[in-house]
């Protein structure tokens, strides 16, 4: 008997420690610690490697994204592909590539540096901004990243491939969120929603922010959710230090975050990887996870200690497979918007979902989705997709944020050059359907003063399109002397000036180009001197002319930067009619005093091209081409006549220089730009252009005025310079060379130096 009972006894201890064995289950928890937390990647990409296997994750910030990615099925290589891909870069810092964004609804560029977005009520607490970086990128990102998952397991995080919870912070009740079920992309959006830096959401109510404020390792959550038999922690992250007197951010954030308990209260172990990454530094990331996995590596035999049950490679496969096998493709069939009146929901309908067909794949709403993010009535648009059973579809929700009302403008540029220029502008964006936009801005200094007034009403049909009416005054003033901004001591030589208004038809042409039919009245007025010998008490010859102009343009543009670009391509084809009266009133200088009266039509076409062939890298190479017709007659005199010729223009301080050389009725131009990108915001630039004119207007040794035809001279012009594009404006120091070009300054010497802070651009020019 005896026997008998110690044979049952060692059979049933035997039976428990096989069922501890092969029951016992591994709960992985990740930290946040914003671009440090890549490193949790190869820290998985080790567990793997020998066969540890990972029964729930809990995650906060980074570390919810990285673990909800694996959690949703992702392997190890597809997260790494995803991670280390110019998309994932884009997302970090609200970028969009060039396929992503809509031409259409792109403002003219302006020298704004800086826009204030007031509320109605002008209210200050809401009229501040909550986000630094554009969130469309990433919000459509989370969507398509997890909806297939979440629909998978039903919305139930304990259905997905791991079983897997996340956190964030409820800011009003001061207290952690965590995520068990529900829309993961949403869950993982507000774990990693960092304060001032990306937008907020809310979800039931409430508005969530980073989870890392109040839990940023939650080892606690992992305990008291599953319960598992051994915790492995990844530590990227660590407390704030003690504020300081002097330093409002260290007390600001001493004031937002609480401080997280890094002491495991179940059996386990942290990995700590040293990254030496700053939070938002996603610029080694490849190294980051190296760092991780290497760190884990160093574990592994103190885990094994401990866990002995293992998963290998091809068991881990198979789980993998038969989870992403129940996952349906995004095919969306119906559409909800949220937070918006009727006539604003059918606008954004019209925009998001333009056509009338049932159903709309991923591609085709993400066309939509930013087209419609574009729109500079709608602040923010954050979609999330559910699955329908029944139309076996997933509807497409989408939360939209209406831009405030009031959008105020400030910027303009400083040089060492007499062109400094003061801007500011207001726009007022009622939103309706169809919605309207009414803008005013001015330019305000010695070389450049404008006023600009507009309305434009946007469409949003199955084939949208804008009309805009604009008024426009131009003008500027070529003068010998250096003082900045507003000086009188000495008149201007050469004075040009426009008056018009303009009505323009816009359609889009695909994402990135649009078409423009436009008619404008106009009325031309150039005062200017003769000669160089001229004092405070003389009157300047006037030339007025009231020319009506029709045309047609087609712009395409992915450059990265309105100024000092390194990527993308600009094409812009044009074409005009323009009609009317020249009278040109003699001064006290001319040497006729008869008034002149003279009739003049003409046509000009132009094509334009600036495309950067090697964009990316170190060092980015560019090509440009301008080229010119135009059958218009002569003026009354060389000055007024050379005044009104198309001018070439290549380099910002080209455009503030009145350089006859570069002038001509009909040229052809080339261009090579070097950029070696130094940092992702600092280049240093090489540039060459070489000008051709084909016909043009000179003048004789007695100063009357002729057209040469043929290619009988060439110009050049050559710019080296550095240049850092701050979040506000380019700030430059260019040496530039205008080979051929005595007129480039009164000393009439060919080198010039430009140190400019700020934006060269003007408004629209009537003409071009």
């Amino acid at each position: 008997m005896l026997p008998q009972k110690l044979i049952l006894t060692t059979l049933f201890l035997l039976s428990g420690f096989f069922h501890s064995l092969y029951s016992q289950k591994v709960g992985l928890v990740l930290s946040g610690g914003g671009a440090n937390g890549v490193a949790h990647l190869g820290v998985i990409q080790a567990l793997e490697e020998n066969n540890i296997p990972i029964d729930f994750i809990t995650g906060t910030s980074s570390g919810a994204f990285v673990g909800a990615m694996y959690a949703s099925g992702y392997s190890v290589e597809e997260i790494k592909a995803f991670l280390t891909s110019d998309e994932f870069i884009a997302m970090t810092r609200g970028d969009l590539n060039a396929s992503e964004q809509y031409f259409f609804k792109k403002d003219d560029p302006s020298a704004a540096m800086f826009t204030v977005k007031v509320s109605k009520d002008f209210s200050l607490s809401n009229s501040l901004p909550t986000n630094v970086i554009s969130t469309s990128k990433v919000d459509f990102e989370m969507m398509r990243i997890f909806s297939k998952a979440s629909a998978a397991a039903r919305y139930d995080f304990d259905s997905l491939l791991i079983p897997f919870r996340c956190v964030a912070a409820d800011i009003d009740a001061k207290e952690e969120f965590v995520f068990a079920f529900g829309n993961l992309s949403t869950a993982v959006r507000a774990s990693f929603t960092y304060p001032f830096l990306i937008k907020p959401i809310e979800v039931d109510g409430k508005l969530l922010y980073d989870g890392g404020l109040y839990n940023n390792f939650p080892h606690d959550i992992m305990t008291n959710e599953f319960k598992p038999d051994y915790i492995i922690g990844v530590k990227v992250t660590s407390n704030e230090p003690p504020p300081k007197s002097d330093d409002l951010i260290s007390q600001v954030r001493t004031m937002l975050i609480s401080k997280t308990d890094f002491n495991l209260k179940s059996p386990g172990l942290i990995i700590e990887p040293q990254t030496g990454q700053g939070s938002f530094d996603f610029g080694n990331i490849e190294e980051v996870i190296e760092i991780g996995y290497q760190e884990a590596l160093k574990q592994i035999p103190a885990i094994r200690e401990k866990v002995n049950r293992s998963i290998n490679a091809a068991e881990r496969e198979q789980k993998r497979k038969e989870f992403v096998k129940d996952q349906k493709d995004l095919v969306y069939g119906d559409l909800y918007i949220h937070n918006l009146k009727k006539r604003q929901r059918k606008y954004v309908k019209n925009n998001l979902w333009p056509t009338k067909d049932t159903s709309m794949n991923l591609n085709e709403i993400k066309k939509g989705f930013y087209r419609t993010s574009a729109d500079p009535h709608i602040d923010a648009i954050f979609p999330s997709s559910a699955y329908d059973s029944r139309s076996e579809k997933y509807r497409l929700h989408v939360k939209v944020n209406k831009s405030k009302p009031f959008e105020f403008d400030f910027g303009g540029v400083i040089s060492s050059r007499p062109i400094s220029t003061g801007y500011v502008g207001l726009t007022y964006l009622p939103f309706s359907n169809p919605s309207y936009m009414l803008k005013a801005n001015t330019y305000f200094g010695k070389f450049y003063n404008s006023v600009l007034v507009s309305g434009e009403i946007d469409f949003a049909w199955r084939i949208p399109f804008s009309v805009e009416i604009s008024f426009i005054r131009n003008s500027w003033n070529y003068f010998k002397s250096h003082s900045f901004f507003f000086d009188d001591e000495k008149p201007s030589y050469l004075i040009k000036r426009e008056t018009f208004g303009s009505l323009e038809l816009k359609l889009p042409i695909g994402n990135n180009a649009k078409v423009t039919l436009l008619g404008n009245l106009t009325e031309l007025r150039d005062n200017y001197y003769q000669t160089q010998n001229f004092g405070s008490n003389d009157v300047p010859d006037e030339t007025k002319t009231n020319p009506i102009t029709t045309g047609i343009k087609y712009e395409f543009n992915t450059q990265n930067r309105i100024l000092y670009p390194n990527s993308g391509t600009k094409i812009a084809l044009k074409g005009f009619y323009s009609q009317g009266e020249e009278r040109t009133i003699p001064g006290t200088t001319a040497q006729d005093a008869t008034i002149s009266l003279k009739d003049h039509h003409w046509t000009k076409a132009q094509l334009y091209l600036d495309w950067y062939y090697k964009q990316h890298g170190l060092i980015r190479l560019g090509l440009t081409g301008d080229f010119v017709y135009s059958d218009q007659s002569l003026f009354n005199n060389y000055t007024a006549s050379i005044l009104r010729s198309p001018s070439y223009e290549p380099i910002p301080e080209s455009q503030t220089l009145f350089l006859e050389s570069f002038r001509a009725y009909k040229y052809i131009s080339a261009g090579h730009r070097i950029v070696f990108n130094v940092l992702r915001n600092i280049d240093l630039r090489a540039e060459a252009f070489v000008f051709a004119p084909y016909d043009r207007v000179i003048k004789d040794n007695t100063g009357v005025q002729m057209r040469q035809k043929g290619f009988k001279d060439y110009f050049s012009i050559l710019s080296s310079g550095l240049v850092y594009n701050s979040p506000v404006g380019p700030l430059s120091l260019s040496l530039n060379y205008y080979y051929n070009a005595p007129e480039i300054n009164p000393e009439n010497n060919d080198l010039s130096f430009l140190f400019h802070f700020g934006y060269i651009l003007f408004n629209k020019k009537s003409l071009n």
